[in-house]
Formats: structure tokens, C-alpha cells, sequence
């Protein structure tokens, strides 16, 4: 859980030393130690607003209080950052600095303590809208996924047309937003801004990893309480629960989707500025012929991912109906139906799916990884660095379009799943 997020957070850290490294002001002044300071203060905040939740939490009585202790928490947090983030700046950071190697695309002079103080500060606000406009794209109060609720009742395919209808249109504003941060952190200091934008909108990871973990934890405890045979009120708890955490994951996934697109493009300032790249040109044959590739990876990555679970998923379905008929539990009358009377009586093995499960995720998940891994290191030795800096420019921006939409997508599905199966069957 969460090693995206810690792995954005270490790749934007480094991109930001490495950027950093080159102007000679920072290092005099120690001032290469600002983004690691941010992070700092980001922890300490997170542990002051965590206790302030756990203040709040005696207060909660309804399914909408839940979810607003969790959104309260991110802006807690980020208010707190706020003050810290200046005075870090007034301390460590110089009057003026360049940063960037001479005559390559990743150069800017003249840069302040104010343009510096713009870029996490940025990156902290729209990770901020990012995780609220998930939340209404995702959660059951809102809109978006009361529609498609209404829409399951015409069939599947509705579901299934209104659901990527309602991914698509929840990735434009992120993408706005990050858009914004990226040229805003940019024209404030260079690539040397966009690392720190990076570091801003994770600065909070404390915060955002609790949230993020909230609803697979109680979707496992539902889980438990099934297997268990607890009382039918436990899992009716733990199904409210988990549908705040439906939302609050989507919106752990909302971070990590917009800081990882600001940490690629951080990571490919860092890339351009040790390759020496003096020029970018998408007239070039082999930047735009990168760019195309690059933006198809995405999409295979996608396909050899689903195409990884459904394989996992027959072999569970397989091994379920094996199970079921040599415990004859299947009905003679139907072979496609169980018999529920015996079924009840019957001890079923749950530690063969989840072993299957496992299995499947580690094996499944060895080619998509080589894909990512190799395809930059065969192009970079076969054509240069010139066709891995469109490479990497198509995969960011084919990327972040299908990670927003599909998360979102996602969430408002399980949500909707839950509010069918429960009390908030929503009519209008």
C-alpha cells in the first residue's frame, strides 16, 4: 500500500537534488536541502492533524459526516503547511539564484524567493482541488454517481456507458490543474519548480496515505467479518465504511495520479539537464515518432494488466466450480446453480482464492514491469536521447488521461455496487 506514493515522493526529492546540484547559490548557501526540509514539515504537520481526527471522530453519526471528517483532514493539513512553507523559503533560500546547466532547455537565471515559494505552494493547492473533485466525481453524496446508480437500473450496458462517460469527463479538470501547476512551477523556476511543485502536492503524504488506506482496510475487515460469520450488523458497518473508503482511496489515487504526472515531468527535466539537451523540437523525426510511441505504452501496459486479471480471475472461477462439485454442491437440476441449503452447511476454503490471488498478482505483474522498465533503456541505446525525450513526453501525457479516468471511473463503480447492496439506494 502506497509505494507509488512514496516512490513519487523519493523520484521528485531526487529530481529536485539533482536539478539543484547545478546552480552554484544553492550549494553555497546549503539551500539544496529546501525540498527535503518541505517534507519535514509536511510530517510534522500530518501528525498534529491526525490528532486532531481522532478529536473529531467521537462526533461522527451519519455516512456524510465520515466523509467530511476525511476531507477536513486534507485541508487541515495543507492550512498548517502553508506558514512553513514561507519561512522555510525566507531562511534557505537565497535572494536570487540560477539553476539549470548553461545553454540547455532546463536553464533559468534570476530566480527568487518568491517564484521559488510559488511552486510547492501550487503543487500543495491543486492537490488539494484534485483530491475534492475526485471526491464528487467518486463519492455518494454528490451527482455523478447517483446518475449512474439511476443508470444501473436500465441494465449493464448503461452501466458500463455512464460509468467511462463519468471517467473521462472527471479527468479535465485534474488535467487543467496539473497543466496550470506545471506552467505556473515552470515559468517560476524552471524544471528546478516543477520538482518542487511535485514535493508540495506530497508534502501532506502522511495525510494522504491514511486516506488512501481507509477504504481497502475496511474493505478487508468486511471481509473478515463475512468469513468469520459475525453478526449481520458488523458487515452492515463495515459496508458503510467501506463506501467512504470507496471514495477516500479514489482520492488517494487522485494524488498520486497528479504528483506522479508533475514527478515524470521533474524526472525529465533532471533527464534532459544530464543529457545536455540543448533543443526540443516536435518537428523532429525523432522526438515525434517517440512521442507516438511512447503515447501507446500506456495503453498496452493497461491491456497486459486486465488482460493479467482476467486470466486470474478464470482460475479462481475454475477452481470454485471445481470445489462446489466435489462437495456436491451443484444442483442436479441446474448445473449452473448452487445449492443453498447444503452450501450453509458446508465449510468453504477461502485460503485457496486469496493464494490464488496472490500468485497471480506477482506472476501477472513481471512483463507489464519489464515493459515499463526496458522500452526507455532499447531506445535510448538504439536512437539517443533525443527519441527518449519524446518517448517520455508521449507516455506522460497518454498516462495521466487514463490513470484519472480509470481510478474515478472506478471508484464511482464500487460506490455504486455498495449503495445498491445497502440503505443508500439513491431514487433521484
Amino acid at each position: 500500500m502506497g509505494s507509488d506514493l512514496f516512490g513519487s515522493l523519493a523520484e521528485s526529492t531526487c529530481a529536485a537534488l539533482l536539478v539543484s546540484a547545478t546552480s552554484e547559490e544553492l550549494i553555497f548557501k546549503g539551500s539544496y536541502f529546501y525540498p527535503l526540509l518541505i517534507t519535514a514539515a509536511g510530517i510534522i504537520v500530518s501528525i498534529f492533524t491526525a490528532q486532531i481526527a481522532f478529536f473529531s471522530a467521537k462526533k461522527i453519526k451519519k455516512y456524510e459526516h465520515l466523509e467530511q471528517t476525511i476531507s477536513n483532514q486534507m485541508i487541515i493539513s495543507a492550512v498548517l503547511l502553508l506558514p512553513l512553507i514561507y519561512l522555510i523559503t525566507q531562511i534557505y533560500i537565497p535572494e536570487a539564484y540560477s539553476i539549470g546547466q548553461k545553454g540547455t532547455v532546463s536553464y533559468k537565471s534570476n530566480v527568487s524567493r518568491v517564484q521559488t515559494m510559488i511552486c510547492p505552494i501550487s503543487g500543495l493547492v491543486s492537490g488539494l482541488l484534485i483530491g475534492f473533485i475526485t471526491e464528487y466525481f467518486t463519492s455518494m453524496s454528490y451527482d455523478p454517481v447517483k446518475e449512474l446508480i439511476n443508470g444501473c437500473k436500465q441494465g449493464p450496458a448503461i452501466n458500463i456507458i455512464l460509468g467511462l462517460a463519468l471517467g473521462y469527463m472527471s479527468s479535465v479538470l485534474p488535467t487543467i490543474l496539473i497543466a496550470a501547476t506545471l506552467y505556473l512551477s515552470y515559468q517560476s523556476a524552471g524544471m528546478f519548480g516543477i520538482a518542487l511543485a511535485a514535493i508540495g502536492m506530497l508534502s501532506t503524504l502522511p495525510i494522504c496515505l491514511a486516506i488512501d488506506g481507509y477504504g481497502p482496510i475496511s474493505d478487508n475487515a468486511g471481509g473478515l467479518a463475512t468469513m468469520c460469520e459475525l453478526n449481520e450488523n458488523a458487515r452492515n458497518i463495515t459496508d458503510d465504511l467501506d463506501s467512504a473508503g470507496n471514495t477516500t482511496a479514489a482520492i488517494g489515487k487522485g494524488f498520486a495520479i497528479g504528483s506522479a504526472c508533475l514527478v515524470a515531468f521533474a524526472l525529465y527535466g533532471a533527464f534532459v539537464t544530464r543529457t545536455e539537451i540543448t533543443k526540443l523540437n516536435l518537428n523532429s523525426a525523432l522526438i515525434f515518432s517517440g512521442l507516438l510511441f511512447g503515447a501507446m505504452i500506456p495503453y498496452l501496459f493497461s491491456a497486459m494488466t486486465i488482460k493479467a486479471v482476467g486470466k486470474a480471475a478464470e482460475s479462481m472461477v475454475q477452481y470454485i466450480k471445481d470445489d462446489f462439485t466435489s462437495k456436491d454442491l451443484v444442483n442436479p437440476v441446474d448445473p449452473n446453480r448452487i445449492d443453498v441449503v447444503k452450501l450453509s452447511n458446508t465449510e468453504v476454503d477461502f485460503s485457496a482464492c486469496i493464494s490464488i490471488s496472490t500468485d497471480s498478482s506477482l506472476l501477472g505483474m513481471i512483463l507489464p514491469g519489464l515493459l515499463v522498465i526496458m522500452t526507455p533503456i532499447i531506445l535510448g541505446v538504439l536512437f539517443g536521447p533525443m527519441s527518449v525525450a519524446g518517448y517520455l513526453i508521449g507516455v506522460i501525457i497518454s498516462g495521466i488521461q487514463m490513470a484519472t479516468s480509470s481510478a474515478n471511473a472506478g471508484g464511482a463503480w464500487d460506490n455504486c455496487k455498495k449503495s445498491i447492496n445497502s440503505k443508500f439506494f439513491y431514487t433521484t
